[in-house]
């Protein structure tokens, strides 16, 4: 009858010792190679499963009595927050029901350790193989497991599944089992759906719009050559669940009219974990519900139209709210954990969108006789917040353009250059062909210019996804083989250093 609040090892201690004090956590289950919680909630209590495992073994094998009901609380998820803080947003057991069992019991299915999407598969008798982040971030490790597993069934962002056909025409040979790959939690671009269509013409693809608070998939769609014109179309909503748009006073909206995306259904999330105020904000009663209980819809902050087919179309955020990766991020949150910094007097975070992703700037005016290196305060923020939130680029600005009635002008904000960022460390130019050869793949990857052999890829704006392109252009081109978690903590001299390159095709 416990709820379930994933704690991630690998965030910074600051922001984990956040989340325990703001949920109230009672036990953490975990084991001895995890057992760094011990140092961040000191009055908390333990199970240790490989020291508990006799004891554990010992116990009744029945299933136990817990009385629990689907409208029992699950699992709590924390995101990010507008207020500067994360929420945690409540799911129900009847939220891990899957609506549409598109799963048979003979199918293979690949999750990276996360709990929820492996319930699915389990409950219909399918298999699942778990893989570590690590390796379903390098593409080379996850084609290979792909492959060697016979997976059927995959979910992943559009980012990551474009690294993935990155492969080539190779890829429809090795991921011969697969038949269908769910995407969501970013935009999913024509000419992305397209390549798929062209590398895995037997996989469907198929596109989700979904989220904690709704219980998981509010709605679906299948990509094939109508819907590929359709745009950010996220199709029509599953089984037992409603969508509404609504205008400003919660009016229906016509057809082709904007309006905020409303979803109601049995499966909506619970609200966020101590926080009624921000609850009662986002979850608000049905006004189109019929008879006692009229029940309630999620507020999602999402705009869309309904298209001339009857789909529903995704057309950005009300808010500032931006997906990076994947995850949600609140630029406010980053702000306010910027103004702690001794060293700002003001700052302000936007998303940029690189091609089609999007990548997050923070443009600082730092106080009187501050020192102007951006290192500093990449270190501060990653002790802080997840590595998908620390920016990938600073801008050290004077003064903040303002608009008349006094506020920051965003639209006035300048974009970053690809001057190499004010680093820590002393530039070095390349002293032999294979540093130049890195130095040049890290430039295109990055868009920085004047790199040296000393910086680190992370503070030039780096993160997983760009060292895994970093990681197959140094293969294809230097016949060497860098993981990507190394390349995000190696320098350019080191890599040169500990590596020895077969061929050299044009360095």
């Amino acid at each position: 009858g416990g709820a379930y609040l994933v704690l991630d090892h690998r965030q910074p201690a600051l922001r984990l010792r956040e989340i325990i004090r703001e949920s109230r956590l009672s036990l953490a289950v975990t084991t001895t190679s995890n057992g760094g919680y011990q140092e961040i909630a000191d009055e908390m209590d333990f199970v240790c499963l490989d020291i508990a495992a006799v004891l554990i073994a010992a116990e009744s094998p029945s299933n136990p009595r817990s009385g629990v009901t689907p409208d029992n609380m699950a699992v709590v998820r924390y995101t990010s927050g507008s207020t500067g803080k994360p929420k945690g947003a409540m799911s129900i057991h009847r939220s891990l029901t899957p609506r549409l069992p598109d799963i048979a019991s003979t199918d293979v299915c690949l999750v990276n350790n996360f709990w929820a999407r492996s319930f699915f598969p389990l409950t219909l008798g399918a298999t699942v193989v778990i893989v570590t982040e690590e390796d379903f971030r390098d593409v080379s490790r996850l084609t290979d497991s792909l492959e060697r597993n016979g997976i059927t069934n995959l979910f992943m962002v559009p980012s990551h599944l474009r690294q993935l056909l990155g492969i080539g025409p190779d890829i429809s040979r090795r991921l011969n089992r697969l038949r269908s790959v769910g995407v969501g939690g970013e935009a999913l671009t024509r000419g992305l759906a397209s390549r798929f269509k062209e590398l895995l013409p037997h996989a469907r693809l198929m596109k989700t719009y979904a989220g904690s608070e709704m219980g998981g998939a509010a709605a679906r769609q299948t990509i094939d050559g109508t819907s590929l014109a359709t745009g950010n179309s996220i199709g029509r909503p599953v089984v037992n669940t409603r969508i509404y748009l609504l205008d400003r006073d919660m009016n229906l909206v016509p057809p082709g009219v904007v309006g905020e995306i409303y979803v109601g259904s049995g499966h909506l999330g619970r609200g966020y974990l101590h926080r009624p105020d921000l609850t009662a904000a986002r979850f608000v009663p049905d006004p189109f519900g019929a008879g006692n209980s009229p029940g309630r819809l999620y507020r999602t902050g999402d705009l869309g139209r309904h298209l001339p087919d009857g789909t529903l179309e995704f057309l950005g955020r009300a808010d500032r709210q931006v997906k990076v990766r994947g995850f949600r991020v609140e630029p406010g949150e980053i702000e306010a954990v910027l103004h702690d910094n001794d060293r700002v007097y003001q700052a302000v975070v936007t998303a940029q969108k690189t091609g089609s992703d999007n990548r997050l700037v923070a443009y600082v005016v730092l106080e009187a006789g501050a020192s102007p290196g951006v290192s500093g305060l990449q270190s501060f923020l990653r002790q802080r917040l997840p590595d998908y939130m620390v920016p990938a680029a600073f801008v050290i600005l004077a003064r903040m353009p303002l608009l008349p009635n006094g506020k920051i002008d965003l639209q006035a904000l300048p974009a970053p250059g690809p001057e190499r960022p004010g680093l820590d460390s002393d530039w070095q130019a390349p002293r032999n062909p294979v540093e130049a050869a890195i130095a040049e793949i890290w430039s295109g990857v990055l868009g920085v210019e004047n790199i040296g052999v000393h910086d680190n890829f992370i503070e030039l704006g780096g993160d997983s996804l760009l060292a895994t392109s970093v990681s197959g252009r140094i293969r294809n081109r230097l016949g060497i083989d860098v993981p990507m978690e190394l390349i995000l903590v190696w320098t350019i001299a080191t890599i040169a250093a500990e590596t020895d390159p077969p061929y050299l095709e044009s360095a």
